[in-house]
């Protein structure tokens, strides 16, 4: 894989932020599956033009007390995912983090336990259509809900948590895992006892 997707306008800390994700992803996945041509398939079109990219006030959540407790999993990391929670640290700051409406069972607990932050896309920092690429973070013990979507979705973990697809069991992909979500399936992912933290890419 080649080193930088550089496009004119972006951001150096965003630009940081996919160079190492590439290098994350990269070591994480097996050449050749289909995992690793999404994220061929993510980095080359992110390759093209973006719009310049925008600054936001780094707004904060109660949920973001867990960012640098999550980030703290990555500390025995291989260099690829150290390189991604740096990378992360250096951008959080500027993350237009919000949170995700929810009035099912426990939505007090899910409200006050976790943020989402868009880098790239449609209201992002890299305003674009074509790509989303963003930031989950949960506090420990909170359950995103079960929902789908229609673009494909591959997540980074960068921490210990757990998912699960349609009605299969709960599984641990653990720190440096991937967790893939096909178009249209019903997925969820909860927090244990320790902070959950992923970063997450959408191709439309």
């Amino acid at each position: 894989m080649a080193n930088s997707v550089l496009a004119a306008g972006r951001a150096p800390q965003i630009q940081e932020l996919l160079d190492a994700l590439r290098g994350g992803f990269g070591d994480c996945l097996a050449e050749g599956s289909e995992d690793a041509a999404f994220v061929e398939r993510l980095f080359s079109t992110l390759a093209s033009p973006a719009l310049p990219s925008r600054t936001f006030d780094g707004n904060r959540f109660e949920a973001s007390g867990s960012f640098k407790p999550a980030l703290d999993a990555l500390h025995d990391a291989p260099p690829s995912l150290q390189r991604v929670g740096q990378a992360l640290a250096a951008l959080e700051p500027l993350m237009p983090w919000s949170q995700r409406r929810y009035d099912g069972p426990d939505a007090a607990r899910f409200a006050a336990g976790h943020a989402n932050a868009l880098i790239i896309g449609s209201g992002g920092m890299e305003d674009r259509e074509d790509i989303r690429v963003g930031v989950s973070l949960m506090a420990p013990h909170v359950r995103y809900p079960d929902h789908s979507h229609p673009p494909d979705e591959l997540y980074l973990v960068l921490s210990e948590g757990e998912w699960r697809r349609a009605e299969g069991d709960w599984f641990r992909p653990g720190v440096g895992g991937t967790v893939r979500n096909p178009p249209g399936i019903v997925h969820a992912m909860r927090s244990g006892p320790a902070p959950l933290l992923a970063v997450w890419a959408l191709i439309a």
